[in-house]
């Protein structure tokens, strides 16, 4: 489930969620994270390529997703984010983050289970330490700007309407090189984002 941080605008003033705004998140006191916490994407070492420039991805949503190639509800999961990065590429950008995996391994996996998107190395969980992650598979929402907006630990069902609905609503918030959608109503990800 995809929840927002307790600085998110949508948390009241005493760091609880909404009920109304979320009401899918029953007012967990184990959403204490605070995006402000975070340190800004940093550059990464990159599987096979040149290291991950942050700058690239402003202007898109961002799914950091923490991973590991012998976590069966990471690889169970992948499909769909394949999917969502594919369908999506100019508004949802997806970085994969291996977390301590020998690059060999995580080559001969990608090798069989080819990814529209970057899979940065964490080699030495500094990375997902700083994030402030414990579980596998977990994923931080960053908005258009690069803040941290929402997160999920767990396996999450990329293609479920309520998480393109969420998603959709961060595609919506205005930014300043791109104007926001003018699609009346909720926004959803499921059809042409151009609109």
């Amino acid at each position: 489930m995809l929840t927002p941080f307790a600085d998110d605008p949508a948390f009241s003033s005493h760091g609880v969620p909404s009920e109304k705004a979320f009401p899918e998140s029953g007012a967990s006191k184990a959403m204490a994270a605070r995006a402000a916490d975070l340190p800004p994407l940093a550059p990464l070492p990159v599987l096979d390529a040149a290291p991950l420039d942050p700058a690239t991805l402003k202007g898109r949503v961002v799914l950091v997703h923490f991973f590991a190639t012998w976590c069966e509800p990471c690889r169970e999961e992948l499909p769909a984010l394949t999917r969502l990065a594919a369908d999506h590429p100019a508004d949802i950008a997806v970085v994969a983050v291996d977390v301590a995996e020998v690059d060999v391994r995580v080559r001969r996996f990608f090798a069989e289970h080819p990814v529209p998107f970057p899979v940065a190395l964490d080699r030495d969980r500094a990375f997902t330490r700083s994030w402030q992650v414990s579980g596998l598979p977990s994923t931080i929402v960053l908005d258009r700007a690069l803040r941290p907006r929402l997160k999920a630990v767990g396996e999450v069902a990329w293609d479920a309407p309520a998480v393109r609905v969420r998603l959709g609503g961060l595609l919506s918030e205005p930014f300043p090189e791109r104007p926001a959608a003018s699609v009346a109503g909720k926004k959803t990800i499921s059809g042409d984002l151009s609109q």
